[in-house]
Formats: structure tokens, C-alpha cells, sequence
């Protein structure tokens, strides 16, 4: 197999990836491969004006090309594979590595199965006693299916469980951990209730003799170019539809005599068979290249294997090295006239950042070097300079986003029910019905199974990071990865809603974004900058403190940037950028005691309400634009609906739609006014919250009802801003009679409107969440 011809690569053309018609010829048969894989040795293709190098550091990025393909596992530092963690885990950085405590008992896992073996679930953890002492006791639930239970020992020890065949799933797997009980860590003054510590966790092959070795030899060294797989791994790299994708081998060496290198590929996991193109031991790879024409519609994949065939079973520590050059992975248009992956596919992508202010970004008015990757976007797109968001929390501004209507109409307002949908429906499950597969994919507890969002799309899935520091935004891309490679790739349309955290409190930036900290430094330990205790303490009154706490959120902005970038390259790498709707934007923002206080979800001033909307429309169109009138993010249903020509008539009719066709033959202004509310029960500390805001334009008129602000102090009934002139609401306007007149009449007519709307069809919006869940709710500091 091995060649000594510089610029040679191996043509691979499989029956169900290639519409080419490729017949042997032009060289020599190679390798031993079924009658449905023609090899051949070639010159020249792939290697066009059109064709393009492709970054290790992206491709080879965990969260993009699967390492543990065959052992879905996570070892909490980010670099996770196809093991996603739910709820209940709160990710750390330690002095002794990473780790995931498990907050109040329990915490949710879901893998998808990798191989018809027998499996189990290996994890490094260490239980935490319960007060008197007591070891701590683990319950596995896999599927509905209780599983023996284990106690834990208090120091870090390894554990296996044998994961019966009879509760296993074909594809998606949920598993639920349980603890029999949560308590404090008694060498700390951390006040959380706590069950254990998780070092590592995979569900492997019941033959891997030594799974921590196996889950660590795997990975890709960054600074060396250095591949490693272990004996018995797998890497599975993804490749773009209608594209000619190569892998160029370097110097490539085997830990020790017997391992076997296999390369095959495939469409999808659910379409066709692994096709084989090269098996051989791992030194013959060395100076190869080996290329796959996928000319399909759809993401195809390639496979790296590695294993041991004369023993049958993993060598613990065995391992191949493939030394990687920097133009390693390539990729062309599988034809020069057809780049794309098809005219008739337009995908869906709305990717929203939680708590993220407007004016932190370029487009908007903030710092040039903050955002460089989303100012970048926004010349590919167009920029709406003044949207507005229904709400200033993420539950009623989330549900209004996805559904076109108010809180007052959905009800999801203060934390205390949850969506059943049956009456009022989302985009996921709008889109659904016209024939996409729709996807989920939040960060956020509160957009979650806990209010019934895990019911808004076909396909949803949890990765709760609000109280994390490491896994934040880059698990995202993992993720949608997995649910495009297991439900048929782009085959069909896609619509996938992805729910980041990266900017919302906790502000705990990794060390590579404290760069923007250096220059404003505080003296008050980390938990002194959650925002509870730097509100109640009064910090905002120290302007240092002030700064430091600024710094950090521009940290954890800066880190969001990149990671849309990443993001933003990986849909050019599927192919499906060019015609696809991408959405980025925001629940709501951050108030810096700009008005006083902290945090959000307690007034609706422009720093909370005020979100970035940019909207890149397919091919490009009115790339450049920007857009003066102010909209609303409710207003994001009809636009999506609009472009994909689909009519959905009330609540999110075409003439809503904010697509620049429809405003300028509107006349740039929409009709009615834009409103937003927000409404919560208060406590003596806080004061009773509820605020709706009108806007017209430039002009904003906000009504208090029960004349309290956020700090129990009473406050106007009704106060006009003018926003062109004092855009950070400082100055209230000298508001006579008929102004207050007009503005009343709007929001009276709006409010009485979609409360008849809300009694004709009654959306259910009156499931009560449990108790676990308001007590979630009371410490993220939603509920009092």
C-alpha cells in the first residue's frame, strides 16, 4: 500500500456515496475491498482553484470529529464526545483536574448506543457522605429500567456496572443517576447540596480491560500535530456533502507489534453499510492519502479504527500515533458547476446567546476587538440595529421568540407553569409538520424539559451548563453533530434552535479570555461576583468593582465569539452555509447598575431589552444591509416563515415577517407598535416587579403597574423616553396629556387584543411545574 510518489491520493468511490460513476482504471487495484468499493490511484483531483485546506485545530476538534465514537464518555474539561451530561452536573476546575459535582441527587446522561456489545458504564467518581457518615449510594436508571444499586466510596476510585442488553436502545439512551442523598462538603464553605464528584464517565465495550487508559490515550495534540488512538477507539470524521474530502497521513507509528489500522466509510448511520477502503498495519499509512467522494445530499462520514485482530480484545495502553501536516485535510467540490449541497434544502439555524447585551458587539457600538468574528458575520448578513425582545428573562422572552406571540398570550411569565404546546405551536414542531427535522439544543434549565420545551422540537436535547465553567458553548457543536450523523444528516431540511450560556452569570471566563480582565483586576474572591452577593453587597458602588465585574462579562463575551465562529465554520464545512437561514441573537441583556441594579429580569430599559438580531438570509441576500426600524425577536417565526414561502396565518402571518422585502414594501415601519413585559412576584427585599414597555419607533413609554421598582421603592405609573436623543434612558420626557393618552391606548389596545386571542384558544400554560424545579428556579434567581 505504501507509495513513494509525492501528490498521489486514493480515489474512493462507494455505490451509495457516488453518483459519478467512477470504474476502476488510470491505475492499479490496491488493499483488499468488497465488489461495492472501487479503488483507485489518481492525479490531480481535489486539488483545484475550488479547493480548500481545512484547520486540524477545527476538524480535529473534539466537539467536532467524534474520538470516542465506539465509547461514548466525557471527562468534564470540554473535550466530551457522544456522552452528552443533562441536568444536575456543575462542571469545575480544580488544582486536580476537572471534574462535574452532581447537585441535589441526581443528574441525567444520554448516549447513543455505539455497538451491539455487551456494555457497561465505567466511571471515576467519589461519593460524598451523607452527614453522619454514611457512604453515599448510587441508583442507575437506564431507560425505566432500575439497576442494581453501588455505594461510593469518599475517595476517588473507578467503578464499573454491567449495563443489561434487555434495557438498551437502538440509538438514543437516557440514563438518570440517583443519589441517596445530597449534602454539604464539610472541608469547604461551599453551600450547595452536593452527591458526588465525577472524575470521568463512558459507557464502553464490556471487552475494554482498562477503559480510563483507553478514554485517555485518545486525542489530538494541538501543538505537535499529533493524533493518538487507542487500541480499540475509533475517530469518526464527518464530511460535507457534494465534496471530495482528504486525509494525508505523515510519519505514522504503532505502540507495539499486532495493531491494525481500518478505514471505511459511509453516508449515514442510518443509510447503507460501512463501506472498507484500507486495512493494512499502521506504518504502511505513512506518506498516504486518502480521499472520499461524497456527491450525495447529505453528510457522509469516514472512520478511523484502530484494533488489535490477533488477540480479539483491547491491549491496555496500546496506541498509533499519525503525525499530521498542516494542509493534512482537504477538501473540493466534487464538481466544479454544483458547490452547494442542494438549491432545494434550506436549513434553519436560530443560535441565540443568553444575557447578551447589544452594545457588547461591533455591529452594534461596542468594542471592535470584543466581537471581531460576529462583526464578520454581520457583513455576510443583515443587522437590525434596534430589535427589541418581548421580555427581559429568558422563560417568557424564549417562549415568545419561537412562537410569535406575547407572554401575555402563552402565560409563561413567572416561573411557576410550564408549556403543554397543545394549542400553541412553536417553530420546532411547525417546521416538523412541513417535513424538516427539527432539533433542540439548550444550556439553559430554564429552556428545558422542567417548562416543556423538550416538547417543542422532534428531536431536543439538555446540556445544562448555567452553574459550568468549562464545557460552556463548544459542546453545542458535538451535539448537532451527533443528532445530524444519527437521524440521516441533511436528507432532509433541517431546523435546529441552539441555546448557549456563554455571557450569563456565573462570569467565570477560562484563563485564555482573562486577558480582558488583567487591566481591571477586583480583590473579592469569585463567588464575591455571582450576581446575588454583588448586588446585596453594593459592590456596584465601588467603580473598580464596577469595572472588574464589566471585565468579566466582556470575557465571557469575547469567549462567545469564538465560539460562533467555530460554529459558523462548521456549517461551511457541512456545506450548508451559503443556503441556509442563520439567526444570531439574544433572550435579553445585562444590566450594570446602568439604572441601579444587577443582573436581569427586573426592568425593561435597553440594556435588558435591547438584543442583537442578525439575520443571514440564503445566498447571501441584502448581505450588508443595515436595518434602522425597530423590530421585536417575536417577530422571528413569520420572517423564517416568509422566506421558506410557507403560510401559517395567525399568529405569524407574512405581513410580520422582518425580512427586508417586506419592510421596504411596508415602508420600513411595522405596524402596531412593538411591546414588551415582564412580571414577577416580589419579596420585601425586591418589591413587586411589573413592567410592560410600548415602543414607537424611537419613542418608548414604560408603565410600572405596581408603581415598585426593583428595590421596593416606589416609582411613576408612566414614564416616556426619547431614545434617539438619550438612548441610555437617563432623561425622562416632559410628557403631556395626549402623549400619555396615546401611549395608554396602545398598550391597552395590545393588552386586550391577545387577552380575547388568549380566552378563544386557550394555549395550556397552566401545568404547575414541581417543587424541585421552583427550588431551581429560586437559586438561579428567577423565583423569591
Amino acid at each position: 500500500m505504501k507509495t513513494s510518489v509525492r501528490g498521489l491520493f486514493v480515489l474512493v468511490c462507494i455505490g451509495f456515496l457516488s453518483i459519478t460513476g467512477c470504474k476502476p482504471g488510470g491505475g492499479d487495484e490496491i488493499g483488499s475491498v468488497p465488489e461495492s468499493v472501487a479503488v483507485q490511484i489518481g492525479l490531480g483531483v481535489g486539488s483545484g482553484d475550488q479547493s480548500r485546506t481545512l484547520p486540524l485545530n477545527f476538524l480535529l476538534d473534539p466537539q467536532v470529529t467524534a474520538y470516542d465514537y465506539g465509547a461514548p464518555s466525557w471527562k468534564f474539561d470540554g473535550q466530551g464526545g457522544s456522552l452528552i451530561p443533562g441536568s444536575g452536573w456543575t462542571p469545575v476546575s480544580t488544582d486536580g483536574g476537572f471534574f462535574a459535582f452532581v447537585e441535589r441527587g441526581r443528574a441525567e446522561l444520554e448516549f447513543w448506543r455505539p455497538t451491539n456489545d455487551d456494555l457497561g458504564m465505567f466511571f471515576r467518581a467519589r461519593g460524598i457522605p451523607s452527614e453522619r457518615g454514611d457512604l453515599q449510594q448510587l441508583s442507575v436508571i437506564l431507560n425505566g429500567v432500575t439497576l442494581p444499586a453501588v455505594d461510593l466510596k469518599s475517595d476517588l476510585s473507578d467503578y464499573r456496572i454491567k449495563l443489561p442488553t434487555e434495557a438498551l436502545q437502538d440509538g438514543l439512551n437516557r440514563m438518570e443517576l440517583r443519589f441517596a442523598f445530597a449534602t454539604t462538603l464539610p472541608e469547604t464553605e461551599d453551600p450547595r447540596l452536593l452527591s458526588a464528584a465525577f472524575y470521568a464517565i463512558a459507557i464502553v465495550p464490556s471487552h475494554i480491560p482498562a477503559p480510563f487508559a483507553f478514554l485517555s490515550t485518545s486525542g489530538f495534540d494541538q501543538t505537535s500535530n499529533v493524533l493518538s488512538i487507542a487500541d480499540g477507539a475509533e475517530v469518526l470524521i464527518p464530511i460535507a456533502p457534494k465534496r471530495l474530502f482528504s486525509m494525508g497521513f505523515g510519519e505514522v507509528q504503532g505502540a507495539v507489534e499486532g495493531l491494525e489500522v481500518v478505514i471505511d466509510v459511509a453516508a449515514t448511520a442510518t443509510q447503507g453499510t460501512w463501506g472498507e477502503i484500507w486495512r493494512g498495519k499502521p506504518e504502511a499509512l505513512s506518506g498516504q492519502r486518502i480521499t472520499v467522494d461524497n456527491s450525495w445530499n447529505k453528510m457522509g462520514k469516514m472512520r478511523i479504527l484502530v484494533h488489535s485482530p490477533d488477540h480479539g480484545f483491547a491491549i491496555k495502553g496500546a496506541q498509533v500515533y499519525f503525525s499530521l501536516n498542516p494542509d493534512a485535510l482537504r477538501d473540493s467540490p466534487f464538481n466544479q458547476e454544483e458547490t452547494s449541497a442542494s438549491q432545494e434544502l434550506t436549513n434553519v439555524f436560530v443560535y441565540l446567546v443568553d444575557a447578551l447585551r447589544a452594545d457588547k458587539l461591533g455591529p452594534f457600538g461596542g468594542p471592535a476587538d470584543l466581537s471581531p468574528n460576529i462583526s464578520g458575520f454581520a457583513a455576510d448578513s443583515v443587522v437590525y440595529l434596534n430589535a427589541e425582545s418581548a421580555s427581559s428573562w429568558t422563560l417568557p422572552a424564549v417562549a415568545s421568540l419561537l412562537t410569535g406571540v406575547p407572554p401575555v398570550f402563552h402565560q409563561m411569565m413567572s416561573g411557576n407553569v410550564r408549556m403543554g404546546w397543545q394549542q400553541l405551536k412553536p417553530l420546532g414542531l411547525r417546521l416538523a409538520e412541513e417535513g424538516r427535522l427539527s432539533v433542540g439544543v439548550s444550556q439553559s434549565f430554564v429552556v428545558g424539559p422542567a417548562f416543556g420545551f423538550d416538547q417543542a422540537f422532534s428531536h431536543f436535547t439538555i446540556n445544562s451548563q448555567l452553574s459550568g465553567r468549562e464545557l460552556r458553548t463548544d459542546s453545542l457543536r458535538g451535539i448537532l453533530r451527533h443528532q445530524l450523523l444519527r437521524n440521516d444528516g441533511f436528507s432532509k431540511p433541517l431546523f435546529a434552535y441552539l441555546h448557549t450560556v456563554g455571557p450569563h452569570g456565573p462570569y467565570t471566563p477560562t484563563e485564555e479570555y482573562m486577558k480582558w480582565v488583567e487591566p481591571f483586576p477586583g480583590k473579592f474572591d469569585e463567588d464575591e461576583y455571582l450576581p446575588g452577593p454583588f448586588s446585596i453587597n453594593h459592590h456596584g458602588s465601588d467603580p473598580e468593582e464596577l469595572a472588574h465585574i464589566k471585565a468579566l462579562y466582556s470575557a465571557e463575551v469575547a469567549y462567545e465569539d469564538a465560539a460562533f465562529a467555530r460554529f459558523i465554520d462548521f456549517l461551511k464545512f457541512l456545506g450548508v452555509y451559503d443556503d441556509s437561514i442563520i439567526i444570531f441573537t439574544s433572550d435579553h441583556g445585562e444590566e450594570f447598575f446602568d439604572h441601579g441594579g444587577f443582573d436581569h429580569g427586573k426592568t425593561l430599559f435597553e440594556e435588558l431589552t435591547h438584543v442583537p438580531l442578525i439575520i443571514r438570509f440564503p445566498d447571501g441576500q441584502w448581505a450588508g444591509r443595515e436595518v434602522q426600524t425597530r423590530v421585536s425577536t417575536m417577530h422571528i417565526p413569520a420572517t423564517i416563515g416568509e422566506i421558506l414561502g410557507l403560510d401559517w396565518g395567525f399568529p405569524v402571518t407574512s405581513d410580520l415577517s422582518i425580512s427586508p422585502r417586506v419592510l421596504d414594501a411596508a415602508g420600513r415601519k411595522l405596524s402596531p407598535p412593538l411591546f414588551s413585559e415582564v412580571h414577577q412576584s416580589g419579596v420585601a427585599d425586591d418589591g413587586a416587579i411589573s413592567y410592560n414597555a410600548v415602543w414607537d419607533q424611537n419613542t418608548k413609554c414604560l408603565f410600572s403597574q405596581t408603581k415598585i421598582d426593583q428595590f421596593g421603592q416606589s416609582e411613576p405609573y408612566f414614564r416616556v423616553y426619547d431614545l434617539e436623543d438619550d438612548p441610555s434612558e437617563q432623561h425622562q420626557e416632559v410628557v403631556d396629556d395626549g402623549s400619555e393618552l396615546a401611549c395608554w391606548s396602545g398598550l391597552r389596545e395590545w393588552m386586550h387584543f391577545w387577552i380575547d386571542k388568549r380566552d378563544q384558544e386557550s394555549p395550556d400554560a397552566s401545568l404547575s411545574v414541581d417543587e424541585k424545579v421552583r427550588s431551581q428556579m429560586k437559586a438561579l434567581g428567577y423565583l423569591q
